[in-house]
C-alpha cells in the first residue's frame, strides 16, 4: 500500500514491445506528447530573450526571435530528413539537442556580443557544433549547411552563402581557450578572430603539455584544430559529455587529453589489468566520484570501446550520463562519507534543505558539473550500432563528433611538417615527397577493400600508420644516408692513403742511409754510461736497506696505537644515543609546554623531583647542593623566562657534569643498574609532557656521563701514545730522507743509461722501421691494385646513389609500413604498378629497377636468415626484412609455425623468453624480458590482446630521468636501454617484441593493426614447394640434399664471409690512424683479407658448377615438390566448407613422409618419380578423405582434379583448363536473350545456359546444332544416365572437362555422377572408390600429441570402434587403461582427472561430444598442449564432437580427423555393411545357407534404408541414424531364432527387425510402413532359393565370404534409384541440388575477384521491396461485417471464419511489421533486433520468420511466396463475396485445410446423422479441371491443387501409373472429398497415400488419400510416392 509504481515508457516499436491491456488497467495513463514547436518557441525565446536584453543593443535584443524560430524549424526539418537509418543509427535528436544549442548560445556573456552579425555566427556555430559533428558523409553535411545558409537568409535577412558561413577566409569557431594563461573561470566564450593562429596557439599548448606529460607529437591541421576546438567546446559546459566516433589511430584519444589539459582538467584513464573486473571498476568509478565530487577536481573521463572488458560496463556509463550516478555504485554506508564531506558546500551553496537525499543529490549534481565523459568508439562493424541502440544515453546524453578519415590534404599538410626538419634538394621536392607519402596511404586503403574481396582478410589503414610512415621515412632515410657517407669517406680516405703511399716509397730509400750512420756513435756513449751506473747502485741499496729494518718497528707502534684508537671510539660511540635522546627530549619542548608546567599550581610530586633534579644538574660548581631551593617556587625561578631556560639546557656542558651536582640528582634517578620507575619519561608523560620531556633529557644525560667518565683515562692513554708514535715516524723521515738522496742519484744515472739506451734503440728501431715502411708500402700499393680502382669508381657512383636515397628510401619506407598484410600478389601490384610509378611521375628520384628489398637486405643477410631457419623464397624474405626493420612491434600471422621457427633460431642464442597470454604468471616474464633487455616472443595470440599490454605494445614509454619505464596495469615496470658503442645509454629500449597467432586468418580491429605491425606469414605454394622438394631429395637421394645443404651453408657463408671481409677491408684502411705505412699489422691483415677474397672467390665459382649439377639432378623430383604443395593449399581451403575441417603444416609433412615411404620403388628416376606423385597424391587424398564428411568428399577430389589439371597443359601448349571455363563450370550463367525454340522437351534454363556456353569459342556452334539436330539431343537428354553415354555427334570428341561443360547446361542434375567420372579420368579409379573407415590404419600415425578426431554425425557413435581396438591392445576399462567421459553435467573435472592419469600411465582417453562444454574447451586446448611433452609413449586421446565453431583450431590442427558416415552408392553401403563382420559369424550355425541368405538380405535391406536418406523426405519423411548396430543386432537375433527353431519365423524376425532394431528408431508412421514393406520384400521364405532385390540383381547363391564381396562389386555395376523402389525422377531434384550444392561450395574455395562497384545498396534493395510489398498488401477483412451477414453458421461457414481471422492476423503483423521497418528505415524509429531480422529477411527473399509463424507451412522464397499469399487471400475474398462454399475448393490455399475435411465430415454426419467419429473421408479423383466444375457438389466438396510426388495420376484410367520421364510433380485434376462411415470405407486395390503440405513432408501431413491402382501398393510405399499441396522446383 506504501509503494507508488511509476512507470515512464515510449511508444512501441524500435525494439520497444506494447503493454498488454492486463497490466495497463492497473495504472493510470498519461500522456506526454512531444513539445509543439510553438511551446518550444515560448521555452526558449524566454530564456534567450532574457539572456540577450542583458546586452541592452536593441539590434541583437530584436535577434531572439529569428535565433529561436531558426533553431526549432532547423530542429524539426533534421528531424524529418535526417533519419537513424541503420548506417546511420546515432542520428537520434530530441529537446535535448535544441537546449544544448541554447545553452551553447548563452555560454557567451550578453555583454560580450560586439554585433549581431557575431551573434548569427554563434548560432550557425552551435546548430553546427549540436547537430552536423555526428554526420558521417559530406552529403548530410552539406545539406546542413545549406539549411543553415538558408535560415540566415530567410530569418536574419543575410545574403552569406555557406562559404561565407563557413569556409571562408576565416572559418567559423568561437572558443574560450584563445588567450593562454587566463583561469577557467574568467575565460571568454568568443568568435576566433584570426584562425590562422589557432595553429602556432596550439603547438604552444602542446609544449606546455608535454614539459608536463608523457610526449605527444600532433599536426595541427584544420581537421585537428575543429576537433580540439569542439572538445573545448564541450568540456568548458556543466555536464559536459562527448562521444568521439573514429577508427584508432584518428587521434581521439590525444586530443582529448589535449583538449582537457587547455581547459585545465585532469585526465583519468582505468587502468586494465589481467585479472581487471567489474569490482574494481566500480572501485575505480568510485574513487573517481571522490576525487571529482569530495575534492572538486575537475576531470575528464576518457574511456575506448578497447577498454570494455565487459559490455556490462555499458550499463554504468548510460546510468552516468542519464542520471548522474549508477544505483548500485554506492552502499548506504559508502555515500555517508560523501555526504559529510559536502555538506558545508551545500548550505554555502544554499541547499536549505539538509536531509540525506537531498545532500547526495547535491553532490551528484556536483559530479556531474565537474566530471565529463569523453567516450571513444570505433564505427568498424556493428558494434557501435547495437551499442547506441541498447544504451540510448550514448547518443541522447552526449554531444557526438564524428572523426572522418583524414583528408588527402590533411595527410600532406601533415607530411609536409614532419618533413620540414629532413635536408631535401628543393622545396619542390619534398612537397613531391608528402603528396607521394599521402598517395600511398590512400592506395593501401583502397587495395585493402579488393583485398578484402579476394581473400576475406581485413587490412586497415589508420591516421597512425600514416605517422609511423612519416617517422620511419626520417629514421630510415637519416641511415642511409648516414651509411652512404660513411662508406664514401672511407673509400676516399682508402684512395688518399693508397696514393700517399705510391709517393713515399722513394723519399723512403734516402732516409734509411742517414739514419744507419747515427746508430754506430750513438752504441760508443752508452756503453761508458752503464759502467758509472753499476758502481752507484750498490751504495744506494746498502742504505734502503737499513731503512727498512727503522720503517718495521714504526710500523709496529702504528699498529698499537690504531687498536687502541678504536677501542677508545668504539666505547664514546656506545655514549651517542643517549646524547641523541636527551637532544631530542629538549627539541620536544617549547615555550607553550614549559609555559603550562610553570602553570601548575600544585604540581604532583614526580614532577617537583623533575624540576629539583633539573636544578642540581645546572647549580654553578661551588653552589650549596643542601641549601639549594628545590622546591617548587624554587623551580618556577628556575624557569622564569622559557626560552632562556631552553638555551640554558640546550648549551648544559655533557662532558663538565659535577660528580658531586651527579649525586644529588641520582637520588631521584636512581642508580643506573637500578633506575627510579617513576622517574621515566613514559611515566611522567601522565602527570606533565614538559616534565616527561625534562626527566628523558636528564636520564639520557646521565647515562652519556656514566660511559664519559669510563672512557676518559683510555683517552688521556692514547694522548701519550700518539706521542710516542710521533717522535718513532720523526725518526723514520730522517732515514727515508737519506735514503732518498741516494735513490736520486742512483735514479739520476739510471735515467741517462735509460735515454742512451733509447736514443740507441729508436735510431735502430727509426732505421728499421723505415726498410720496413718501405717494404711495406710496395706491398700495400701493389696489393690493393685492384681495389684501388674498383673504389675509385665507387666513389663517383655514390653521389648519385645518395641523390637517389630519397626515392628509394621512400618506397622502402611504404613498403615496412604498409605490405605486411599482404600476399605477394598484392605486395608486387602497390609496389610496380602504383608507388613506384607515382615516385617517376612526381619527379622523385628513384633507382631504375627498384626492388624495395634491394635497400631492405642484401645477400649476406638473406644468408644468415636462412642459416637462422627462415624459409628460402622471397616473401619470406620480405617478411624477415619487415620485421627486422619496422618500428613498430611486429604481429606474425604464421599458421604454419615457420616464422616463429625462424624466430626460435635467430634469438634463442640472444636468451629469448617465450610466452603465451594464458599462461599463469606470463606478465612476469615479460616484466624480466623489459628488465633485462631480452628478445621476447608473445605466441598463439588470439584476436584480441591483453588491455594490460596495451602501452609496451603502443610503445607508450615514459622517460624518467635516466630511466625508461612502461605501465603494464598497475605497475611501473623499468625498461633497459641499448647503449652507444662508448657504453652510453640511449632512449631505445633494448628488448625486442615479436606477437604470433597460429590464426590463418584473425580480424584485427583498426585499433591493433594501427599499433603493430601486422606481417602476413602465411606459407606460399613455392615457398612450401622448396620444402618438399628438399624432403623429397633428402628421402630420395640424402647425399645430394647433404652436398645441396652443405653448399647451401658454404655459400651462405662465403656470401658473409666475403662481405665482413669487404667491410673490414676498407675499415681497416679508413680507419687507420697516423701513419699505415708503419703498420705492419694492418698491411698483413690487408694481404690475409686479400688473399682469403682471392681463394673465396675462386671457390665461389667452383661452387657455382656443382650447385648447377646439384639443381638439376633436384629438379627432376620437382613433380613431387610441387604436388604435395598443392595438396596442402587444397586441404588447407577446406576450412571454408566446414570449421573442423582444420590442418597444420606439421600434420601435412608427416602424411607427407609417410607417403614417401610408401611408394612403390621403381629401376629408373623417372619411374620413381611417377610412382612418388601417385602415392603422394593418393596418401593425402586418404588421410583428409577420412577426416570429411561424405557430402564434402567429392568437393575435396574435384578440386584436387582441377588444381591438378590447372597445372597441366595439352597438346597446342594451352592450359588442360581454362581459369574461365572453369567458371562458366561453377557459375552455369544464362542467356535468355533468345527464345527457347525447344520448349517441348529442353527447360528455358537448359536453353539459356547452351546459349552462354556459346561465347566460348569451342561451343560457338552449340545452339545451332542442338536446335538443328534436336532429336539426337532430346534422346541424349532423355537417357537415365547421360554423363555414360557419347554426346551427339562430333561434339563427343570433346574433353572430358567440355563434355562436362556440356552436361552442367542441359542436364544439372546429373552433374555430381559426371563429376565424379570426370575425377576418375583425371586422377584414377581409386579416387573414385569410396574410402572406409579405418581406425586401426589411423591409430598407427596418432601418439601422445596427436589425438584421434571423431566428427560426428546422426546416428554415428565410435566408442564402440575405440573399445574394439582397445581390447586388442589391452586398453580396456577393466585393466584401468580406458576412460571415457561423455562431456556435459559437470564432467570436465573427471575429464581432466582422467587425461592427467592417462599421461602417466599410459591409458587411453576418450572424451565424447566435447562441442557440449564450449566454455571448457579453451582449457582443453591448453590441457592437451601441457601433455605433449613428457607423456607416456603409449598414451592416447580420443575426441568426438559434432561440427560445431566452439572447437578450438588448434585441437583440430593436430588431431587425426576420422568421419564414419555410410559411404554414397549402394555397393560401397553394401561392401561397408559386409566389412562390418567375416565368415566366422556363420561357421557355427547349423543353417549356415538360411543364415547367409538372410544375413546377405540384411546386408542389403540396411544398405537401401542408410542409403534412401539421400533421397531426402522421399527417402524417408524424417532422418533417422541407422547404423551398423542395427545391423550387427539383427544378424545375431536371426542367428540365436534359426538356431532355437526349427522352422525360420519369418514373420517374428521382420516384427522384430522392423519394429523393434530398425523401427525402434523411426518415429514416423508411414516411415514405419515403409520399413516393414521393405522388410516383406527381403525377408521371406523365397530368400533361400533366390530373389530379385532390384530388378537386374539377384540374392547370391551359397558362397564364402569373399565370394560375396566378389559378387556385390561384379553384380552391382551401376546405382539406380530403382535399387531402393524409387522411379528414376526421384534422384533428378536431389541430384540437382546436390550438385548446386558442390558447385556452391568450390566457389567459395576459388580465389576471388574484386568486389564490383555500383548497384543499390542494402537499405534502398529492401525499401524498394517493402514498398513493393506494402502497396500490394491487402485491406483486412472486417470480421464484424462479414459475421452479421452470416445467416446459418455452418461449419464451411465457421471454417472459412476462421481462415478469414488467421489471414487478418497475418496481414496485420506484414503490415505492422513493414511499417515498422520502414520507420526505421526513415529514422523514426531505431533499428531493433526484430526490425533488423525482417531487412535481413527483405534483402536476401526469405519469409521473414514472424511472417512464418503466422501463416502456412512452405519452402518457397519470399516472392513465390508473396504471390501465393495473395492468391489464397484472394480465394478468401471470393468467399466472403457471397458467403457459400466455393463450387470447387483450392484446398492448398487453406491455413488449415485438415479443418476443412473436418468440415466435410461434420456436415455430411449431420445431414445423415452419423457419429462423427465413425466417419472417414474418401477421394474420388475426377477428370475435369477447376475451370471445368460447374457447381458445387451435393454431398463433399470438390478440391483441388494437388501434386503428385514420386508417380502420376492416370486420367484415361484413373489409377497411379509411373511418373514420365523429368515429370517430376505432375498436377492431379479435381478431386471429389466425400464422407463416409468406417464400415463403408473400400480400401480394395487402392493405396493408401499420404498428403502433405509442402515437399518437407513429415510434420506437414494433412489425410491420407485412398488412390486407385493396378500394381501392388507396396510398390508406391516404396516409391515414396504421395501428394504435396505445393511444391517449389
Amino acid at each position: 500500500s506504501d509503494v507508488v509504481e511509476v512507470a515512464p515508457c515510449g511508444p512501441p516499436g524500435g525494439g520497444r514491445n506494447p503493454l498488454t491491456p492486463r497490466y495497463v488497467r492497473h495504472h493510470t495513463v498519461m500522456v506526454m506528447p512531444q513539445p509543439s514547436a510553438e511551446a518550444m518557441r515560448r521555452i526558449f525565446s524566454s530564456i534567450v530573450g532574457g539572456h540577450l536584453a542583458l546586452n541592452g543593443q536593441a539590434e541583437i535584443v530584436s535577434l531572439t526571435k529569428p535565433i529561436i524560430e531558426s533553431t526549432v524549424d532547423l530542429y524539426q526539418t533534421v528531424l524529418r530528413d535526417l533519419k537513424p537509418i541503420p548506417a546511420k543509427a546515432h542520428y537520434t535528436f530530441n529537446l535535448r539537442d535544441v537546449s544544448k544549442v541554447v545553452q551553447g548560445l548563452l555560454m557567451v556573456q550578453a555583454a560580450h556580443i560586439p554585433s549581431a552579425d557575431v551573434l548569427i555566427r554563434l548560432w550557425c556555430h552551435e546548430v553546427t557544433r549540436v547537430f552536423a559533428d555526428r554526420f558521417i558523409d559530406d552529403t548530410d553535411r552539406s545539406y546542413f549547411k545549406g539549411l543553415v545558409a538558408e535560415y540566415c537568409k530567410l530569418q536574419f535577412k543575410q545574403s552569406w552563402t555557406t562559404e561565407d558561413i563557413f569556409d571562408g577566409e576565416n572559418k567559423l569557431i568561437f572558443a574560450d581557450y584563445t588567450k593562454p594563461g587566463t583561469p577557467r573561470e574568467e575565460r571568454k566564450y568568443e568568435l576566433v578572430a584570426d584562425v590562422s593562429k589557432l595553429g602556432p596557439l596550439f603547438d604552444s599548448y602542446l609544449d606546455e603539455y608535454n614539459a608536463e606529460n608523457k610526449e605527444m607529437r600532433l599536426v595541427f591541421f584544420w581537421d585537428a584544430i575543429e576537433h580540439i576546438s569542439r572538445l573545448c567546446r564541450v568540456l568548458r559546459q556543466p555536464r559536459g559529455n562527448a562521444m568521439l566516433v573514429g577508427v584508432g589511430g584518428s587521434g581521439k584519444q590525444s586530443l582529448t587529453r589535449l583538449a582537457a589539459f587547455i581547459g585545465g582538467y585532469e585526465t583519468f584513464q582505468m587502468k586494465l589489468t589481467a585479472t581487471y573486473g567489474m569490482n574494481d571498476f566500480k572501485d575505480d568509478l568510485r574513487a573517481l566520484y571522490t576525487k571529482v565530487g569530495a575534492k572538486s577536481t575537475p576531470t575528464v573521463f576518457l574511456f575506448t570501446d578497447q577498454q570494455i572488458f565487459k559490455e556490462r560496463c555499458l550499463v554504468y556509463f548510460n546510468d552516468i550520463l542519464a542520471q548522474g550516478c549508477p544505483p548500485d555504485l554506492f552502499s548506504d554506508e559508502d555515500k555517508d562519507p560523501l555526504i559529510n564531506a559536502v555538506r558545508t558546500e551545500a548550505k554555502a551553496a544554499g541547499l536549505a534543505n539538509d536531509t540525506r537525499e537531498s545532500l547526495w543529490g547535491f553532490f551528484v549534481d556536483k559530479v556531474r558539473a565537474n566530471l565529463h565523459l569523453v567516450i571513444c568508439m570505433s564505427p568498424v562493424g556493428d558494434d557501435f550500432r547495437n551499442r547506441c541502440r541498447k544504451f540510448p544515453a550514448l547518443t541522447n546524453c552526449t554531444t557526438i563528433d564524428w572523426f572522418f578519415s583524414w583528408p588527402e590534404q590533411a595527410l600532406i599538410s601533415v607530411a609536409q611538417r614532419f618533413l620540414e626538419d629532413v635536408e631535401m634538394a628543393t622545396p619542390e621536392l619534398r612537397s613531391a615527397c608528402a603528396h607521394h607519402m599521402a598517395f600511398v596511404h590512400e592506395s593501401v586503403g583502397h587495395s585493402a577493400e579488393l583485398y578484402k574481396a579476394q581473400e576475406r582478410r581485413n587490412v586497415y589503414t589508420t591516421p597512425k600508420s600514416f605517422l609511423e610512415l612519416i617517422d620511419l621515412y626520417k629514421l630510415q632515410l637519416s641511415k642511409e644516408r648516414d651509411a652512404n657517407e660513411v662508406l664514401k669517406l672511407r673509400l676516399q680516405d682508402g684512395l688518399v692513403k693508397l696514393r700517399d703511399a705510391q709517393e713515399q716509397v722513394a723519399d723512403m730509400q734516402v732516409q734509411l742511409k742517414e739514419e744507419s750512420e747515427f746508430v754506430a756513435q750513438k752504441k760508443l756513449e752508452t756503453n761508458a754510461l752503464l759502467e758509472q751506473v753499476g758502481k752507484e747502485s750498490v751504495i744506494a741499496d746498502e742504505q734502503s736497506a737499513l731503512a727498512a729494518i727503522e720503517e718495521e718497528k714504526v710500523t709496529k707502534v702504528q699498529e698499537d696505537v690504531s687498536e687502541f684508537q678504536k677501542a677508545c671510539y668504539a666505547e664514546l660511540a656506545a655514549a651517542e644515543p643517549a646524547i641523541k635522546k636527551a637532544e631530542a627530549a629538549l627539541n620536544g619542548l617549547n615555550k607553550n609546554s614549559l609555559t603550562e608546567l610553570k602553570s601548575l599550581a600544585n604540581p604532583p610530586a614526580p614532577v617537583l623531583n623533575v624540576t629539583a633534579a633539573v636544578q642540581y644538574m645546572t647549580a654553578p660548581k661551588g653552589t650549596n647542593l643542601k641549601k639549594l631551593d628545590v622546591s617548587w617556587a624554587g623551580a618556577k625561578k628556575m624557569m622564569g623566562s622559557a626560552d632562556a631556560f631552553l638555551q640554558m639546557l640546550q648549551a648544559f656542558d655533557k662532558d663538565g657534569f659535577l660528580p658531586e651536582n651527579k649525586e644529588f640528582v641520582r637520588k631521584y634517578t636512581g642508580p643506573a643498574d637500578n633506575p627510579n620507575p617513576e622517574f621515566n619519561a613514559e611515566f611522567m608523560a601522565s602527570k606533565s609532557g614538559a616534565a616527561a620531556g625534562l626527566c628523558d633529557w636528564i636520564v639520557n644525560i646521565c647515562i652519556y656521563h656514566d660511559i664519559y667518565l669510563d672512557v676518559e683515562p683510555k683517552r688521556q692513554k692514547l694522548a701519550e701514545a700518539e706521542a710516542t708514535l710521533e717522535e718513532a715516524n720523526t725518526k723514520l723521515e730522517q732515514v727515508r730522507a737519506q735514503v732518498k738522496a741516494l735513490e736520486d742519484r742512483k735514479a739520476e744515472l739510471q735515467g741517462q743509461l735509460e735515454e742512451s739506451v733509447a736514443a740507441k734503440n729508436e735510431l735502430e728501431a727509426k732505421a728499421d722501421a723505415t726498410a720496413k715502411r718501405a717494404n711495406l708500402a710496395q706491398r700495400l700499393v701493389n696489393g690493393l691494385y685492384d681495389e684501388g680502382v674498383r673504389w675509385d669508381a665507387n666513389v663517383a657512383t655514390l653521389d648519385d646513389k645518395a641523390r637517389l636515397l630519397v626515392g628509394n628510401v621512400l618506397v622502402a619506407s611504404s613498403f615496412i609500413a604498409y605490405i605486411a598484410p599482404f600476399n605477394s600478389q598484392f605486395r608486387s601490384q602497390l609496389v610496380q604498378e602504383k608507388w613506384i610509378p607515382d615516385s617517376i611521375n612526381r619527379s622523385i628520384p628513384i633507382a631504375d629497377g627498384f626492388e624495395p628489398m634491394h635497400l631492405l637486405s642484401d645477400a649476406s643477410a638473406i644468408a644468415e636468415w636462412r642459416t637462422e631457419g627462415l624459409p628460402a623464397d622471397p616473401l619470406s624474405s620480405e617478411n624477415a626484412a619487415i620485421i627486422t626493420k619496422c618500428s613498430r612491434f611486429p604481429l606474425i600471422i604464421d599458421p604454419q609455425l615457420q616464422a616463429i621457427n625462424w624466430i626460435a633460431g635467430r634469438e634463442e642464442p640472444n636468451g629469448l623468453v617465450r610466452l603465451t597470454l594464458d599462461q599463469k604468471n606470463y606478465l612476469d616474464k615479460v616484466v624480466r624480458a623489459l628488465e633485462e633487455g631480452l628478445p621476447m616472443v608473445i605466441e598463439n595470440m588470439g584476436e584480441e590482446i591483453d588491455a594490460v599490454l596495451d602501452n609496451m605494445i603502443a610503445r607508450a614509454f615514459i622517460k624518467k630521468g635516466s630511466k625508461l619505464q612502461v605501465k603494464l596495469g598497475d605497475r611501473d615496470t623499468d625498461i633497459m636501454v641499448q647503449k652507444t658503442a662508448d657504453g652510453q645509454n640511449t632512449s631505445d629500449p633494448a628488448f625486442r617484441l615479436y606477437m604470433q597467432t597460429k590464426l590463418p586468418n584473425p580480424d584485427y580491429i583498426p585499433e591493433i593493426q594501427a599499433q603493430t605491425t601486422v606481417v602476413n606469414f602465411t606459407v606460399t605454394e613455392k615457398g612450401l614447394e622448396d620444402q618438399l622438394l628438399a624432403v623429397v631429395v633428402g628421402k630420395e637421394r640424402p647425399d645430394l640434399l647433404e652436398e645441396q645443404s652443405s653448399l647451401i651453408k658454404q655459400n651462405n657463408e662465403f656470401v658473409i664471409k666475403l662481405k665482413e671481409l669487404e667491410d673490414n677491408l676498407l675499415y681497416l684502411l679508413a680507419t687507420a690512424e697516423g701513419d699505415i705505412l708503419a703498420n705492419e699489422e694492418l698491411i698483413v691483415s690487408l694481404e690475409v683479407t686479400k688473399a682469403t677474397v682471392k681463394d673465396i672467390n675462386a671457390k665461389v665459382e667452383a661452387a657455382k658448377i656443382t650447385e648447377a649439377s646439384v639443381a638439376k639432378a633436384f629438379e627432376s623430383y620437382r613433380p613431387n615438390g610441387n604436388r604435395g604443395s598443392l595438396m596442402y593449399f587444397i586441404m588447407n581451403q577446406l576450412c571454408i566448407i566446414d570449421h573442423m575441417y582444420q590442418y597444420s603444416l606439421a600434420a601435412f609433412k608427416f602424411i607427407f613422409d609417410k607417403a614417401l615411404a610408401k611408394a612403390e620403388p621403381a629401376e629408373s628416376v623417372e619411374e620413381r618419380v611417377a610412382n612418388l606423385q601417385d602415392s603422394i597424391t593418393y596418401t593425402v587424398f586418404s588421410f583428409v578423405t577420412r577426416g570429411l564428411f561424405e557430402r564434402h568428399r567429392l568437393i575435396f577430389a574435384t578440386q584436387l582434379a582441377v588444381k591438378v589439371l590447372l597445372g597441366q597443359t595439352n597438346d597446342k601448349g594451352e592450359p588442360a583448363i581454362k581459369s574461365d571455363e572453369l567458371m562458366l563450370l561453377i557459375r552455369n550463367p544464362r542467356d535468355n536473350s533468345k527464345e527457347n525454340p525447344l520448349q517441348s522437351w529442353l527447360p528455358d534454363a537448359a536453353w539459356g545456359s547452351v546459349q552462354a556456353l556459346a561465347s566460348v569459342e569451342e561451343f560457338a556452334s552449340l545452339p545451332a546444332d542442338v536446335e538443328g539436330s534436336w532429336k539426337r539431343w532430346k534422346e541424349w537428354c532423355e537417357f537415365e544416365q547421360p554423363e555414360a553415354n557419347p554426346l551427339p555427334q562430333e561434339w563427343k570428341k570433346l574433353s572430358g572437362f567440355h563434355q562436362l561443360l556440356i552436361i552442367r547446361a542441359m542436364r544439372p542434375d546429373r552433374m555430381t555422377l559426371a563429376i565424379s567420372r570426370w575425377v576418375e579420368q583425371v586422377l584414377g579409379a581409386k579416387y573414385g572408390t569410396a574410402i572406409n573407415f579405418d581406425l586401426l590404419l589411423s591409430f598407427e600415425d596418432s601418439g601422445p600429441a596427436v589425438p584421434i578426431f571423431f566428427l560426428l554425425s546422426p546416428g554415428v557413435d565410435p566408442a564402440a570402434d575405440v573399445r574394439a581396438l582397445g581390447k586388442t591392445m589391452g586398453k580396456t576399462e577393466d585393466e584401468g587403461k580406458f576412460q571415457g567421459v561423455s562431456l556435459g553435467q559437470g564432467q570436465e573435472p573427471v575429464a581432466e582427472k582422467a587425461l592427467d592419469q592417462g599421461y602417466v600411465e599410459g591409458g587411453w582417453v576418450m572424451l565424447e561430444n566435447i562441442e557440449l562444454v564450449a566454455n571448457w574447451l579453451p582449457k582443453l586446448e591448453k590441457k592437451l598442449a601441457s601433455l605433449e611433452e613428457g607423456a607416456h609413449p603409449e598414451f592416447r586421446v580420443f575426441l568426438t564432437a559434432m561440427p560445431q565453431k566452439v572447437v578450438p583450431v588448434p585441437i583440430l590442427q593436430k588431431s587425426i580427423k576420422l568421419t564414419n558416415e555410410p559411404p554414397s552408392g549402394l555397393k560401397a553401403n553394401l561392401l561397408r555393411a559386409f566389412k562390418n563382420f567375416d565368415a566366422t559369424i556363420w561357421e557355427s550355425s547349423s543353417k549356415q545357407g538360411e543364415l547367409k541368405a538372410i544375413i546377405f538380405s540384411l546386408c542389403f535391406f540396411h544398405s537401401v534404408v542408410c542409403e534412401r536418406r539421400k533421397f531426402g523426405p522421399m527417402g524417408w519423411n524424417r532422418g533417422y541414424p541407422f547404423n551398423t548396430g542395427d545391423l550387427m543386432v539383427c544378424i545375431a537375433v536371426a542367428n540365436n531364432y534359426l538356431e532355437t527353431n526349427s522352422k525360420i519365423p519369418w514373420d517374428d524376425l521382420r516384427y522384430l527387425f522392423g519394429e523393434i532394431m530398425y523401427g525402434g528408431h523411426i518415429t514416423d508412421n508411414w516411415d514405419r510402413r515403409l520399413c516393414t514393406t521393405f522388410l516383406q520384400a527381403y525377408v521371406r521364405e523365397e530368400l533361400v532359393e533366390g530373389i530379385a532385390l532390384y530388378p537386374g540383381f539377384q540374392s547370391p547363391p551359397n558362397l564364402s565370404y569373399k565370394e560375396y564381396l566378389e559378387y556385390v562389386e561384379e553384380n552391382i555395376e551401376r546405382e539406380t534409384p530403382a535399387a531402393y523402389g524409387l522411379h528414376p525422377n526421384s534422384e533428378i531434384n536431389f541430384m540437382t541440388r546436390q550438385a548446386e550444392d558442390l558447385f556452391s561450395a568450390i566457389s567459395e574455395l576459388q580465389p576471388r575477384g574484386g568486389g564490383g562497384e555500383g548497384g543499390m545498396t542494402m537499405g534502398e534493395r529492401v525499401k524498394q521491396q517493402l514498398d513493393e510489398i506494402l502497396e500490394k498488401l491487402p485491406e483486412l477483412f472486417l470480421m464484424i461485417e462479414i459475421e452479421e451477414r452470416v445467416e446459418e453458421r455452418t461449419p464451411y461457414v465457421a471454417f472459412f471464419l476462421q481462415e478469414c481471422e488467421r489471414m487478418n492476423l497475418l496481414v496485420f503483423e506484414m503490415g505492422r511489421s513493414l511499417r515498422e521497418l520502414d520507420a526505421g528505415l526513415r529514422g523514426d524509429l531505431s533499428i531493433s533486433q526484430p526490425m533488423e531480422d525482417l531487412m535481413n529477411a527483405l534483402f536476401e527473399n526469405r519469409v521473414p520468420s514472424t511472417w512464418e509463424a503466422l501463416a502456412w507451412p512452405s519452402l518457397a522464397p519470399l516472392s513465390p511466396w508473396l504471390a501465393d499469399f495473395l492468391d489464397r487471400q484472394r480465394q478468401l475474398v471470393e468467399w466472403t463475396a457471397d458467403l457459400n462454399t466455393p463450387k470447387v475448393t483450392w484446398i492448398s490455399g487453406l491455413f488449415n485445410p485438415q479443418a476443412f475435411l473436418t468440415a466435410v465430415m461434420q456436415v455430411t454426419a449431420r445431414k445423415n446423422e452419423w457419429p462423427l467419429d465413425r466417419v472417414v473421408t474418401t477421394v474420388d479423383v475426377t477428370k475435369r479441371g477447376p475451370e471445368e466444375i460447374e457447381g458445387a457438389v451435393r454431398e463433399g466438396a470438390y478440391i483441388y491443387g494437388m501434386y503428385m510426388d514420386g508417380a502420376r495420376w492416370d486420367v484415361n484410367s484413373g489409377v497411379i501409373e509411373d511418373a514420365n520421364m523429368k515429370e517430376l510433380y505432375p498436377k492431379l485434376p479435381v478431386m471429389l472429398v466425400k464422407a463416409v462411415p468406417v464400415e463403408k470405407a473400400d480400401s480394395r486395390d487402392q493405396y493408401a497415400c499420404p498428403v502433405y503440405k509442402t515437399q518437407f513432408r513429415g510434420p506437414t501431413y494433412v489425410f491420407t488419400a485412398g488412390l486407385k491402382t493396378k500394381k501392388p501398393p507396396s510398390k508406391w510405399v516404396m516409391a515414396g510416392v504421395s501428394l504435396l499441396m505445393s511444391v517449389v522446383e
